[in-house]
This record gives C-alpha cells, sequence and structure tokens, in this order.
C-alpha cells in the first residue's frame, strides 16, 4: 500500500489501518481525522499541516515523522515512538502522551493545552514558547515519572499544569509561566529559573539546589521543606511565601523581597540576604548561621528563638522585630 492507497481507502470509508507500514509516506496535509494507526510504523513519514485529530496513534511508530503544524487534538499517542520527530507549532490541545518517547523532538511553539504527559520522555526536548496550561505531567507511579533533562523550556505556558514528581534537573525554563502548577517534590536542582513565573505555585518538598532564580516571582507560593541549598534567589520575589522548614543554606538571596514570608525553622545559615527586605518575615525558630543580613530590612518581622547569634547584621534594620528572646527591638 502507497500513500494514494492510504488515503482512497480512508477516503471511501475503511478507518482501521492498524499494524501498517507507512514509513517515509508523502501525507502532507492528509486528512485522516479518527483514523486507527496503532501499531503503525510511520518512521520519517511527511505528516505536516495533516488532519489526525482523534486519530488513535498508540505504539506508533513516528521517529523522525514531520508533525510540524499538524492537528493532533484529542489524539492518542500513548506509548508512541516520537523520537527526534517535528511537531513544530503543531496542536496537542487535549492529547493523550502517556508515556510517549519524545527525545530530541522539537515542539516548539505546539499548543499541549490540557494534554495528558504523564511518564512522558521529553529529555532534550525543544519546548520553546509552547502551551502546556493545565497539561498533567505529573509522577503516575513511584519512580516513573515524567523526564525532561535537559529539556529547553524557555518561555513555555505551563501555568496551573500538575508536574508533580517530574525530573526537571538542570532544564531551562527560563521566562516560562508556571503560575499555579504543581511542583511538588519535582527535582529542579541546576535549573536555569531565571525570571520564571511561580506565582501561587505549589513547591513543597521540592528540590531547587544550585538553582538558578534571579529575578524570579514566587509571591505566596508553596516552598514547605524545599531544598535550595546553594541556589541563586537574587532580586527574587518570594513576598508572603510559606518556606517554612526550607534548607537555604550557602543562598544568595541578596535584594530579595521576603516581605511578610513565613520562614518559621528555616535553616538560612550562611545564606546572603545583604539588602534584602524581610518586613513583617515570620522567622520563628530559624537558623541564621553565619547568615549575611548586611543592610537587610527586618522591620516587625519575628525572630522568636531564632539562631541570630553569629548572623551578620551590619547597617540591619530591626525597628520593630521581635528579637530571639522574646523583646521588641526598640
Amino acid at each position: 500500500m502507497n500513500a494514494n492507497d492510504l488515503l482512497d481507502l480512508y477516503a471511501s470509508g475503511k478507518t482501521d489501518f492498524r499494524g501498517q507500514s507507512l514509513r517515509n509516506f508523502d501525507l502532507v496535509g492528509a486528512d485522516l481525522i479518527g483514523a486507527n494507526l496503532q501499531h503503525c510504523d510511520l518512521a520519517g513519514a511527511d505528516l505536516s499541516l495533516a488532519y489526525l485529530s482523534r486519530a488513535n496513534l498508540r505504539h506508533c511508530n513516528l521517529a523522525q515523522a514531520n508533525l510540524s503544524g499538524a492537528n493532533l487534538n484529542q489524539a492518542d499517542l500513548g506509548q508512541a515512538n516520537l523520537t527526534d520527530a517535528n511537531l513544530h507549532g503543531a496542536s496537542l490541545q487535549g492529547a493523550t502522551l502517556f508515556a510517549v518517547q519524545l527525545a530530541l523532538a522539537d515542539l516548539m511553539d505546539a499548543n499541549l493545552l490540557d494534554a495528558d504527559l504523564r511518564e512522558a520522555q521529553l529529555m532534550s526536548t525543544n519546548l520553546r514558547g509552547a502551551c502546556l496550561r493545565g497539561a498533567n505531567l505529573r509522577e503516575e507511579t513511584r519512580g516513573d515519572c515524567t523526564d525532561l533533562r535537559g529539556a529547553i523550556l524557555t518561555e513555555v505556558d505551563l501555568r496551573g499544569a500538575n508536574l508533580k514528581g517530574a525530573n526537571l534537573s538542570r532544564v531551562n525554563l527560563e521566562g516560562a509561566n508556571l503560575r499555579e502548577a504543581n511542583l511538588r517534590s519535582t527535582d529542579l536542582s541546576g535549573a536555569n529559573l531565571r525570571e520564571a513565573n511561580f506565582k501561587d505555585a505549589s513547591l513543597s518538598d521540592a528540590n531547587l539546589s544550585g538553582a538558578d532564580l534571579s529575578g524570579a516571582q514566587l509571591q505566596i507560593a508553596r516552598l514547605e521543606r524545599v531544598l535550595l541549598q546553594g541556589a541563586n534567589l537574587t532580586a527574587c520575589n518570594l513576598e508572603g511565601a510559606l518556606l517554612a522548614d526550607a534548607k537555604l543554606g550557602q543562598a544568595t538571596l541578596a535584594q530579595a523581597n521576603l516581605k511578610q514570608a513565613k520562614l518559621s525553622r528555616v535553616d538560612l545559615s550562611r545564606a546572603n540576604l545583604q539588602g534584602a527586605s524581610l518586613v513583617g518575615a515570620m522567622l520563628v525558630e530559624a537558623y541564621l548561621a553565619r547568615t549575611n543580613l548586611t543592610q537587610a530590612d527586618l522591620t516587625d518581622a519575628n525572630l522568636s528563638r531564632a539562631e541570630l547569634s553569629s548572623a551578620i547584621l551590619t547597617q540591619a534594620i530591626l525597628t520593630g522585630a521581635t528579637m530571639p528572646d522574646g523583646s521588641s527591638y526598640l
């Protein structure tokens, strides 16, 4: 069967093409809406601008296929192989991509709104400018998580996405929109998160050790028990954020906004908070051993039972602060 035979059969009403060898077929702009292509070999096929909405592509081999601009809305691509495939500008809204192989694929500017990407393999995938609002990338079972190591996610829209337990170590999410996203227990160690938007996101129990969050927006984000050792949070906005029991040893928070932040029992040992604003912050039982608070503003902060004895407080503002012994600083 060749490409013309396939299209003629589809036009005559046939939709079941399971297990067919369609390797390198020219199907540019083809109308295959709702077709059953399960287990088909479409490696190297040209499906650019094709209509494949609600098609069954489970277990298909689409390695190095061209799907740029294709319409795959609500298609089922579960466990398909899309290694090194071109999906630039493709629409995959509401598509099922469970356990799909997308390593090295190009998804630049793709629409993945509400897509199911649980356990997907996205190592070194290009997702620059893609829309992943409401997408599900959470860890399905322990040890089976969406793997985005080394992926390019600059300026990607992940607002409200579920990334719980995903592996995002060393990814590039510079300028990404992660507002209201679920990132609980996610591995973001060493990631580039400069200027990213995490407003109202959940990052509890996440690993952000060594990550670059300079200029990031984290207002009212939930960061309980988060690991941020050695992270760069220069000029980061953490106003009203919940950081109880977080580990921030040797982190850089110079010029950061921590107004009204909840920092009870936080470990800030040897962290740099020079010039940071901690106005009204809750630092009850915080560990501030050798913490640099030079020129920091701690007006009205609560430092009850905090370890402050070895902190550097040169030119720090402590007006109205509650000190470790419970007294008010005048």
